[in-house]
C-alpha cells in the first residue's frame, strides 16, 4: 500500500468480516471516531460498516 498526495487513507469493511479487520488492524488502521459506522445492502441484507482509518503519519511510522 501507498500513499501519495493525502493525508489519511478511509476503507469500509463489514463489521461481520472479522478476517479482514484482523488484517487491516495488523498494519495500523484503526476505526474511524469521524466518520461513523453505517449500514450498507448486499443482496437484500443490511450490513453493518466500520469506517476504518489510517494518517499518511501513522503508515510511515
Amino acid at each position: 500500500m501507498y500513499i501519495t498526495n493525502g493525508a489519511e487513507v478511509t476503507i469500509g469493511v463489514f463489521e461481520n468480516n472479522i478476517p479482514a479487520r484482523k488484517c487491516y488492524t495488523s498494519i495500523g488502521f484503526h476505526e474511524s471516531p469521524n466518520i461513523p459506522a453505517h449500514m450498507s445492502e448486499v443482496d437484500g441484507e443490511r450490513w453493518n460498516t466500520l469506517e476504518l482509518i489510517i494518517t499518511k503519519e501513522e503508515f510511515e511510522k
